[in-house]
């Protein structure tokens, strides 16, 4: 019998996100599907894919191949920092936490071409620096204002008030969270297609 391979892949999340996942609050996320497009949903055992369409002839394309299957592994990408006194006083491969970021002993000073201390991009964070892994459990696909309000609790957006007015704050505290981030390319208004990812994290900070 032959293996099966896990497959992996880097996520970005803001600190805000991360501390809502370390804390049990936010359990899924919504990613962009792109490109953007008229599109059949395709549901095939574990995977779950979009089938294009021509848009002039109205006519079946090639299919979305899926960027996210129940399964897989997500290693997160965050801000994150290194810090000159932990290379001094840990060995190699071991951690340490301070807060929200990560401190790691460099194997090789002269390959790091950021001074110790400075906090780096969460698109430039390597595999090895990350803290935080999650194993998708559930994947669909649909339009961003379809979001339910039990979906909103889960993306871990919180509201202090109650009954109908925390509906309106909740789905209004969500829309401004996701055009802060995505509004430049997919905002809430065009109602883009996104996967809907949830997950479960299988390895946290210790």
């Amino acid at each position: 019998m032959t293996a099966t391979t896990v497959r992996e892949r880097p996520i970005l999340f803001t600190g805000e996100n991360v501390r809502a996942i370390l804390d049990g609050r936010k359990t899924m996320t919504r990613r962009v599907v792109t490109p953007q497009g008229r599109y059949g949903i395709v549901r095939n055992g574990r995977a779950v894919a979009l089938w294009s369409y021509c848009t002039e002839f109205g006519q079946a394309g090639a299919p979305l191949s899926p960027h996210y299957e129940v399964g897989m592994m997500l290693w997160v990408r965050e801000k994150w920092a290194v810090n000159d006194e932990a290379c001094l006083r840990y060995g190699t491969g071991e951690r340490k936490w301070f807060g929200d970021v990560l401190i790691n002993r460099i194997r090789n000073a002269h390959n790091v071409e950021h001074r110790f201390g400075e906090w780096r991009p969460s698109i430039f964070m390597p595999r090895w620096a990350s803290r935080l892994t999650l194993e998708v459990t559930a994947v669909r696909v649909e339009r961003l204002q379809e979001i339910r309000v039990e979906d909103i609790i889960a993306e871990g957006i919180q509201s202090t008030l109650r009954e109908h007015d925390a509906v309106v704050d909740l789905r209004e505290k969500w829309r401004h969270g996701w055009d802060t981030i995505n509004g430049h390319r997919a905002p809430w208004a065009s109602n883009p297609w996104v996967f809907v990812i949830e997950f479960k994290p299988v390895e946290v900070p210790r």
